[in-house]
């Protein structure tokens, strides 16, 4: 059973009025503050920023008005006016310039016809000063001419006699008949003592034909010169040249060893008889030609001598055997000894008929074979030698030509005679003449005197030293880049001794150039310059030189 509780009766405090004004008057306070700091704020603003200017509104601009376009004119008839007188105007230069031109053709003439008859004054005026001479002076140019027409004439008939004893000459020519050829000839005239190669006149002897032959022998080898030279002139329709022996009636033997040369050629050459008296009249020489058979030559002979040097047991010793220099240069090869027939002979001096008066060339190592003619047609010096007829040219050495009186020569090292001895012996040498006395000194000692330090399994280092050559004395001179005074040699008659002296200075200088090597030695050329006066002395000394081992050379 619930019992009720009684109620208490109370005094209370009523607190809502006063809760109510407090939060009232918060809520009134706070939204001042509130109030109050925004109205702060915004002053703050305005007085930092200065008062934003609002731009006007731009004016809109007034459309542009496009201008009315031009009428068009029409120039086309300006332009057929202006195209009409620019070719008047041309057609009027191009006749001014005719005149122009007419003009000076025209002043041209007058002028050229002005020098006419100015020259046509001055020849009235010389002739009338010639006719107005005097009569002596008629008188005396009359005698002029008729002494000049008899000169003229007798000159003539000199001439119709020489005409009429000459003997008539014959021309071998190629047959242009049915079994002709049009190939030119190569002229090969066989006589007794030596093969010419006609018409240069380039003489071959018996030691040209002597072994080792081959196709490098000196006949083959200048016939090769010719077809290959005239067959560079361009002739057309000719063919290949080909050899043609001319036999004379003696010739037979040179004939014979023209054929051994011409190995190669057997089905190439002809050969034609002709008697002893019958003259060929060849055509004219070509002198580039002769000079380079000339070389040919020499050089085929130089081979040989090399071979010959190098197989002395299959070939023979040839120290019997060696140059004179002669006085146009060149070797003159002479000893040999013994009467022999035309292909045993030793280094006969060969001389051919040349078709024109000059020397072409000097004799070769191995062999003679000048082309040698006089201009004044007088004959060769005739010598004798190994027992046949043979012909020295005027200014071979005196050496070449000692020849005793019955045919034979001897070893040219066994000769050392005087000037009379050589008057009694025939020699062509005079007194005067220092050149015909020297001999080689190799013949007293032995080969390579002048280069001690040859051996035959050494190699050789060629190297030139220069010389200058006068009638006085001789002077090395210094090579280039050493210092001090050139050396002289005086030349006082003893051309012996000065050698020796020049061979004891070049020693010097071998000395000075170093050891050449294992296996080598210095082997010095003497390349001589020749002062005037100084001809003599280098004859002499390129003879006196010859088998010393040192190398002479004119520049």
């Amino acid at each position: 059973m619930n019992r009720r509780r009684p109620t208490r009766q109370s005094v209370e405090i009523s607190l809502f009025p006063f809760l109510a004004v407090l939060i009232c008057t918060m809520g009134a306070l706070i939204v001042l503050f509130v109030v109050m700091v925004l109205q702060a704020r915004t002053d703050a603003v305005a007085v930092e920023l200065p008062p934003l200017s609002v731009p006007a509104p731009a004016e809109p601009e007034p459309p542009i008005e496009t201008p009315a376009p031009e009428p068009q004119v029409d120039y086309s008839e300006q332009m057929a006016e202006l195209q009409a007188l620019r070719e008047k105007r041309l057609a009027q230069l191009q006749e001014n310039r005719m005149q122009l031109s007419g003009l000076e053709d025209h002043s041209h003439r007058l002028t050229e016809q002005i020098k006419k008859l100015r020259a046509d004054i001055a020849v009235l005026e010389g002739e009338t000063t010639n006719v107005t001479g005097s009569a002596d002076d008629f008188e005396t140019q009359k005698e002029n001419l008729q002494k000049q027409i008899a000169e003229a004439e007798a000159e003539l008939a000199k001439v119709r006699e020489e005409a009429e004893k000459r003997k008539p000459a014959y021309a071998l020519v190629p047959y242009e008949g049915r079994s002709g050829t049009r190939r030119q000839p190569i002229y090969i005239e066989c006589t007794a003592d030596r093969v010419i190669i006609q018409p240069e006149g380039i003489g071959l002897t018996g030691n040209d034909f002597q072994p080792p032959l081959g196709p490098g022998n000196p006949l083959a080898a200048a016939l090769r010169t010719i077809r290959e030279y005239r067959q560079g002139q361009g002739v057309e329709n000719q063919g290949s040249p080909y050899p043609l022996l001319v036999v004379r009636p003696d010739g037979a033997e040179s004939y014979a060893a023209a054929r051994d040369a011409l190995d190669g050629w057997d089905d190439e050459f002809g050969y034609e008889l002709v008697d002893e008296e019958t003259e060929l009249a060849y055509p004219p020489a070509d002198r580039f030609l002769a000079k380079r058979l000339v070389e040919t030559v020499e050089l085929a002979r130089r081979r040989k001598f090399a071979i010959m040097m190098a197989a002395p047991k299959k070939y023979g010793r040839i120290e019997d055997q060696y140059l004179v220099a002669t006085r146009n240069g060149g070797f003159q090869a002479v000893g040999g000894g013994k009467d022999e027939s035309f292909l045993e002979n030793r280094f006969i001096h060969g001389n051919g008929k040349g078709a024109f008066g000059e020397k072409l060339g000097g004799s070769g190592l191995n062999g003679g074979g000048e082309a040698f003619n006089p201009p004044d047609g007088s004959n060769m010096q005739p010598g004798s030698q190994a027992g046949q007829q043979g012909f020295y040219p005027p200014n071979a050495p005196a050496a070449a030509q000692n020849i005793n009186s019955n045919g034979q020569q001897g070893s040219p090292y066994e000769r050392q005679g005087t000037a009379s001895d050589a008057a009694q012996n025939g020699n062509a040498g005079t007194s005067g003449n220092r050149a015909s006395m020297a001999q080689p000194i190799a013949a007293k000692r032995g080969g390579n005197w002048a280069l001690p330090n040859a051996t035959p399994r050494s190699t050789a280092i060629m190297r030139p030293v220069h010389l200058v050559c006068s009638g006085e004395q001789m002077t090395l001179v210094q090579e280039r880049g050493v210092l001090g005074p050139a050396e002289t040699v005086p030349v006082d008659g003893d051309m012996e001794a000065a050698a020796d002296k020049l061979v004891r200075l070049i020693h010097t200088r071998i000395d000075s150039w170093g050891i050449a090597g294992r296996n080598f030695y210095w082997k010095p050329t003497l390349e001589v310059t020749v002062e005037p006066g100084g001809d003599a002395v280098f004859r002499q000394l390129e003879t006196l030189f010859y088998g010393s081992g040192i190398e002479v050379k004119r520049k």
